[in-house]
């Protein structure tokens, strides 16, 4: 008896399947009690499923896999339904084998004994049985040693199912119930090994998922994940394993895939699914997504490791490429990675270097020139690098968190400069200052906090101050952005829509962001000169913007054509090269109450301003604040 425990707990140990330990016991029990042949039950809800029994001939147990339990179904099935030990010494005229006597005798069987298996905390796990091939009753001995076998039997099932469990956990994400990345990358290894057909590896990426958690709470965030696994599982085949690698990152691991094409047709149906808006504890919750794809035909010998690598790479190149994108892997995008970790590195230390700058492009009026207002505009000049344009840093910024540090600097370089104009010049009172806001900057609780202090702290007056919100800014939580918008405006900031017709907000949101002023996209106004088309999306445009009583600038003007397109379409403001360039502070110091006019040339080279002296420290000292102003004028309104 000791050997034989000690043989089954190894096995339990070692991971060993249910099914092989109780092989094991019922065959100790048989070579312990000659003449006897051991069987043991399993129960699902009510029925009584094959868990061993090597004596037993398959004519006899196979037909009585899945009975159902009951008050007389035989010694197990009513063992197991009573929860009491059932002895049938004589089969042949015991009445609880009215439907299987036939079946028992015709295997040689006369007696059955069988003892209902139940854990510490009552369950019925299954039965015990022994059968004798002549009429039997059992002794004390034999009862004894029965309760000895059984109490083995709970321990085996027991146990080895609290392993699986565990097993099972350490496989799997605790808040989706997903395979985790280690279970997906043991998955993707034996699949790299087996497989005789391609295998698809998808990195699928929630973009601004950080956003659900900032506002609406961690519950909030868990919420939306769990029913983006739901979603994803309903996407798969069965073949297909899905798992939750991060916090906001899916992997779906796909079998028999034939061709890179057929990855992405399945990749483009996952963001439609992941795109549609979700229900997150009283609110609309709506994220892109980005899908990275690498591909792993039989006989390549790239790891798992390196599979889940290159999708990520993927899903980076496709985030880069715009919203609900889908990017294939190839070999160079590892070279891009490795570019792009080397300037974020660089970024990081640029502010510290005094690298970044703001340089300031006139906003006027374009029937007299008159000047309304100043747009800041970030720029890097890097000592290792050069110019760095400004859609290449400021991508990185947004990728890896740094933008809410560059948007802080920017807002305080251009609130200081004002300040600084505002001293040397009073008709800078008269010019707005306009300021472009990242979505991560909305979506920060201490957003609104900053902004008052660097008002605060600069005497620039509230109503001077112009916030530009890109379009798409606003689609991933519209109610956080209503809400932070909303509270600037109430305090007299205004706010601008920049890039207006490029991004995916809807008509609703239009409507019901409370904004001052559309800032008509460059692109449709460099079309004006060779597109039909053009014209009338601007006057829709500003026909849009008359409903909602807002003003309209357009941006990206370089021909004097393109001018008078728009004052006679009925825009009033613009800015672009026809007028300036952007330019270093010092060029605008006494510029405000002059008229700008078109230059001569168009569509010219785009200089780039040399990086300013730094502003002197009496610009960003606090000082006491004085009763805010009123009227000045907004570019747009």
């Amino acid at each position: 008896m000791p050997g034989a425990i000690t043989k089954l707990m190894d096995l339990i140990v070692s991971g060993a399947a249910l099914t092989e330990v109780l092989d094991t016991l019922a065959r100790t029990v048989e070579k312990a009690s000659p003449g006897t042949v051991c069987s043991i039950l399993l129960l699902d809800e009510d029925r009584l499923l094959h868990g061993a029994a090597p004596s037993l001939p398959l004519s006899f147990w196979q037909p009585i896999d899945g009975a159902t339990i009951g008050p007389s179904v035989g010694s197990c099935g009513t063992a197991a339904y009573t929860r009491e030990t059932v002895i049938v010494t004589d089969i042949a005229s015991d009445p609880l084998w009215d439907d299987f006597r036939e079946l028992a005798l015709s295997a040689g069987f006369r007696a059955c004994w069988s003892v209902p298996i139940i854990d510490g905390s009552q369950r019925v796990l299954g039965t015990f049985a022994l059968y004798y091939r002549e009429v039997r009753a059992p002794s004390q001995d034999d009862l004894g040693q029965m309760t000895r076998w059984v109490n083995m039997a709970e321990v085996a099932i027991s146990r080895v199912r609290f392993v699986a469990a565990l097993r099972g956990a350490a496989a799997q994400d605790a808040l989706t119930g997903l395979m985790n990345r280690t279970e997906a990358l043991r998955v993707l290894t034996d699949l790299t090994r087996t497989a005789t057909a391609g295998t698809a590896v998808l990195f699928v990426d929630l973009d601004q998922f950080k956003f659900v958690n900032d506002t609406l709470g961690h519950a909030a965030g868990d919420q939306y994940l769990t029913e983006v696994a739901r979603r994803l599982t309903a996407c798969a085949r069965d073949t297909d394993a899905v798992a939750r690698i991060g916090g906001d990152e899916f992997l779906l691991i796909c079998p028999d895939v034939t061709s890179p094409e057929h990855a992405q047709r399945f990749a483009h149906e996952i963001v439609e699914v992941l795109r549609q808006s979700l229900p997150v504890q009283g609110t609309t919750v709506s994220l892109s997504v980005s899908v990275g794809i690498e591909m792993h035909l039989p006989g390549t010998l790239l790891r798992a490791e390196d599979l889940i690598a290159n999708a990520d790479l993927a899903m980076y190149a496709a985030k880069r490429s715009g919203r609900n994108s889908v990017a294939v892997y190839d070999a160079r995008l590892r070279a891009e990675a490795a570019d792009r970790m080397s300037l974020e590195a660089d970024l990081s230390g640029a502010l510290t270097r005094g690298e970044l700058f703001c340089a300031y492009q006139p906003v006027v009026d374009m029937s007299d020139g008159r000047l309304i207002g100043v747009e800041t505009l970030a720029r890097w000049t890097s000592d290792a690098r050069g110019d760095v344009p400004p859609t290449t840093f400021i991508a990185a910024a947004e990728d890896n968190g740094q933008i809410g540090a560059v948007g802080e600097f920017v807002l305080r370089t251009a609130c200081a400069q004002m300040a600084q104009w505002r001293a040397t010049d009073p008709a800078w009172a008269d010019v707005a200052l306009a300021v472009n806001v990242s979505p991560r900057q909305l979506a920060d609780p201490a957003f609104l906090t900053l902004v008052r202090q660097v008002l605060d702290e600069t005497d620039v007056p509230v109503h001077q101050l112009w916030l530009e919100i890109t379009e798409g800014a606003v689609v991933p939580n519209p109610s956080t952005a209503r809400t932070t918008v909303t509270q600037l405006r109430e305090w007299g900031v205004h706010i601008a829509i920049d890039d207006f017709g490029t991004g995916f907000s809807s008509l609703a949101q239009l409507r019901d962001l409370p904004a001052d002023v559309l800032k008509i996209d460059r692109s449709f106004v460099t079309d004006l000169g060779h597109d039909p088309a053009a014209a009338g999306i601007i006057q829709a445009i500003l026909t849009l913007a008359r409903t909602l009583h807002l003003e309209v600038t357009a941006e990206g003007i370089e021909t004097d054509g393109e001018r008078q397109i728009l004052m006679a379409l009925g825009c009033r403001y613009g800015q672009g090269f026809l007028w300036s360039h952007p330019l270093r502070p010092e060029q605008l110091d006494r510029r405000a109450g002059s008229s700008w006019q078109p230059a001569t040339s168009t569509r010219a080279s785009r200089p780039q301003p040399e990086r300013p002296a730094p502003l002197p420290s009496s610009a960003i000292t606090p000082r006491r604040p004085h009763p805010r102003q009123a009227g000045c004028p907004v570019p747009g309104g």
